[in-house]
């Protein structure tokens, strides 16, 4: 409801829209990126604001999420295995908790899955389209929830490959496109957070394991002087 209620008041006329959300960082535990904001606000605008709109208001980031998984294990495998992983996908347990919630992971979700369908299309063809449109996309998944925040070393990976295993010859313009591409999206929140120090990064800040605010491996921290073995042993624990 914290996130709808910064939706619901967003000022669209008044607001810089590249600004963070909310604009006191001390009113949520942090700051985000205005866009998912502002069509959530836009959501409301036409369906009203209400405990259904809330949790209605994801399913269009799920409908993206699932055409995109449909074209990217269809493009992988086929049509059979693409239809199933939209099933597995639907009944998985962790989506439909968070899907449910009006939170704003799935636009995430449904803003990295683009990215990595045209960096497949990319990666495979080598077209300039593929490699611009990427590139966009990339810049897209720094402005909704961290999960997201994997395209730009993942993208790394794929031009790596192609120019250097490969040693295909036009990758270098490929991935200057790439990079106007992710410039052109994400330069002017960059520019706004310089100027006004924006809190992007202050999640990050917090939860971070070896360093975070909430961190007790942290330096001074209780556990400040054994980090790695933690940092080991909650890794073999999840395997």
């Amino acid at each position: 409801m914290l996130t709808a209620y910064f939706s619901a008041t967003y000022d669209l006329r008044h607001t810089d829209f590249f600004a963070p959300v909310p604009a006191d960082p001390d009113d949520w535990v942090s700051q985000f990126p205005a866009p998912f904001f502002v069509l959530q606000k836009l959501f409301f605008a036409a369906f009203g604001e209400s405990l259904l709109t809330i949790k209605l208001s994801i399913l269009p980031y799920v409908v993206v999420t699932a055409g995109f998984l449909f074209a990217i294990a269809r493009d992988l495998v086929d049509e059979r295995a693409a239809a199933l992983a939209v099933v597995v996908y639907a009944f998985f347990g962790p989506s439909l908790y968070l899907e449910t919630l009006g939170l704003h992971f799935v636009s995430s979700t449904a803003a990295f899955l683009a990215f990595f369908h045209f960096a497949i299309r990319e990666l495979r063809s080598g077209r300039r389209r593929d490699a611009l449109v990427a590139g966009l996309l990339a810049g897209s998944c720094y402005l909704f929830y961290l999960s997201s925040f994997l395209a730009l070393p993942l993208a790394a990976l794929f031009f790596f490959v192609r120019g250097g295993a490969r040693r295909e010859h036009h990758v270098a313009g490929n991935l200057l496109l790439f990079v106007v591409g992710v410039a052109a999206v994400l330069s002017p929140f960059l520019a706004d957070a310089a100027r006004h120090h924006g809190g992007y990064l202050r999640r990050v800040e917090q939860v971070a394991l070896l360093g975070g605010e909430w961190s007790a491996y942290r330096p001074g921290g209780a556990g400040a002087a054994v980090p790695a073995p933690h940092v080991v042993s909650q890794s073999l624990g999840r395997l």
